[in-house]
């Protein structure tokens, strides 16, 4: 299932415009679909930077001989690559964690249909010379995220969040009260994640092996205000505070970006600039180098923010918009985008935008 195709990615000038940075994207090194030649890539993707500040990337794309999930280097090798075969199972979306992969499994129905109820985890080591190395987990969970701090799991049946030590043993676990989780985001032994009650009440949750899971900042039953959207590298925090509606369901009016040392309480964090309240609670900033990463007004724009100097960088996309923000380094970002180059349709990018401090 597995195969090591030795291959490098490519990287040429983006096909749409961007104002703010220099831009590449991945080009296409392999056989597409015939009548599909537009669409190679999902539009979701992974990255991860290694200590080195090199940068791992996990995305999809469809070629001719199936559909595809690669794990592979920016600048070097493709490491892992998994096929799809005809009638068999289906890939979900990619994960990424220190020196690890993980893509969650469903099986087909009767019908040719894919069964969200039942499957495993393809788990396995970016760096492991053994081609076809991997573990499957399987446990109830349908999103799965493989991170330093160990394979988290989510259920959205139940909202369950459970952590699964690397060296195995009983999983620990961090949620269970009903409330919504997701974007859970770990490092070392310290994961946080969202916690949303419907509409009305969002905060953030922390949990760590010596304590437990407590509030990292919650406001309570007061719904004119809210928490979200954390990412962190294990250096520095970063998360959105949102206030100012007039209903519990309605919009946000304002947001602010705030900062603080991994580790500090919130208390400790400074406010780093205004930003857009559109799209809260769905995209997490990425964080690196003294540097965060944020969407914009659902994808309008892409934020770049100094840590230490405040200083906004701000990157747009004419003619597209941003998808999601993938990684930061101390000279680019990664991201994916969609631009509407097939027949007005909004196709997917991996891009790598080049923007030092």
């Amino acid at each position: 299932m597995q195969q090591r195709p030795g291959r490098r990615l490519q990287w040429g000038p983006c096909a749409g415009a961007t104002t703010g940075a220099r831009c590449r994207e991945l080009l296409w090194n392999w056989k597409p679909l015939p009548g599909l030649e537009e669409w190679g890539l999902a539009a979701r993707a992974a990255a991860h930077v290694r200590p080195d500040g090199g940068v791992t990337l996990a995305f999809g794309q469809l070629s001719e001989d199936g559909p595809w999930r690669v794990v592979a280097e920016a600048d070097g090798e493709v490491d892992v690559a998994v096929r799809e075969r005809p009638g068999g199972c289906v890939l979900g979306l990619p994960s990424l964690g220190e020196g690890r992969f993980a893509w969650r499994i469903y099986p087909r129905t009767a019908r040719g249909g894919v069964d969200e109820t039942a499957g495993a985890f393809l788990v396995g080591d970016i760096d492991s010379d053994a081609a076809g190395e991997g573990e499957r987990f399987v446990g109830s969970g349908r999103e799965g995220f493989a991170t330093s701090a160990g394979w988290l799991e989510v259920d959205p049946r139940d909202w369950v969040l459970r952590r699964f030590d690397w060296t195995g043993g009983a999983p620990d676990t961090l949620a269970d009260d009903g409330a919504a989780v997701s974007q859970p985001v770990a490092v070392r032994s310290t994961v946080f994640w969202q916690r949303n009650v419907g509409l009305r009440t969002i905060g953030l949750r922390v949990w760590t092996k010596d304590v437990g899971a407590r509030d990292f900042l919650s406001f309570g039953d007061d719904w004119q205000r809210a928490a979200a959207d954390l990412g962190t590298d294990g250096v520095d925090t970063v998360w959105v505070e949102a206030s100012g509606r007039t209903s519990p369901d309605a919009p946000f009016r304002s947001a602010v970006l705030r900062h603080a040392p991994f580790g500090a309480p919130p208390s400790a964090s400074t406010t780093l600039a205004e930003v857009s309240p559109l799209g809260l609670g769905t995209s997490r900033p990425v964080v690196g180098c003294g540097r965060v990463a944020r969407l914009e007004a659902a994808g309008e724009a892409l934020l770049l923010v100094d840590l230490r100097t405040h200083t906004r960088t701000t990157l747009t996309l004419p003619g597209g918009r941003f998808l999601s923000a993938l990684a930061v380094t101390c000279s680019e970002v990664f991201a994916l985008t969609s631009v509407g180059t097939n027949g007005g349709s909004s196709v997917p990018h991996l891009v790598r935008l080049e923007s030092s401090p």
